[in-house]
């Protein structure tokens, strides 16, 4: 009995230690995902490049992305990203030298098509049915020329083992060569259900 109760002991303060560990990780993911959240709501382009998960610079260049996002508007593409909520963060899952973690979450989006190619209300009614095959009918209205849409979605957030610094990627699992090319096996395999 002796020697049970100081191993019973060790096991319940190891207990404690990895749950305030994974409790940290949920807080300090949710932090860094509300400061990636407003760099989005303040298009603020460098802010967001800094917080996105660096392998995916291997497929597309930064400037190209910050590019992309400058040029929407010029192109008769306004948007607007608000209400970001985090609903969940899974547990933290390591392969090789790297943290991920699931963050399931919602946020509202508008978005308003200004160039001549989509005047035509055809048009916006592709747009309209493609937003909603997409999102689902409930989650998108549409007034005034723009569209209104309810979002959930999922990103992992990843780290290094030594680090706390989180970026960010979409868990589009309608992409998956993209996933297999920046994600281990196990983490898809695990996240994508």
């Amino acid at each position: 009995m002796k020697k049970i109760l100081p191993t019973l002991l060790l096991t319940c303060l190891m207990a404690l230690q990895l749950t305030a560990q994974d409790a940290d990780h949920r807080a300090v993911v949710s932090d860094s995902l509300k400061v990636y959240l407003q760099a989005n709501y303040d298009k603020d382009y460098d802010k967001i490049m800094d917080m996105v998960y660096p392998r995916l610079f291997d497929i597309v260049a930064r400037e190209d992305m910050i590019a992309m996002f400058e040029g929407m508007a010029s192109e008769g593409i306004e948007f607007e990203i608000s209400n970001g909520q985090v609903d969940k963060i899974s547990d933290v899952m390591v392969q090789g030298e790297e943290r991920f973690a699931r963050v399931d979450y919602r946020m509202d989006m508008m978005m308003r098509f200004t160039g001549i190619e989509y005047e035509a209300e055809a048009t916006q009614d592709v747009i309209h049915t493609s937003f909603q095959a997409q999102y689902g009918e409930e989650n998108v209205s549409r007034k005034d020329g723009a569209f209104y849409i309810t979002s959930a979605k999922s990103m992992i957030a990843i780290a290094p083992l030594d680090q706390e610094n989180w970026t960010f990627m979409e868990m589009n699992v309608d992409q998956p060569q993209l996933l297999e090319m920046l994600l281990p096996a196990e983490v898809i395999e695990v996240f994508a259900k």
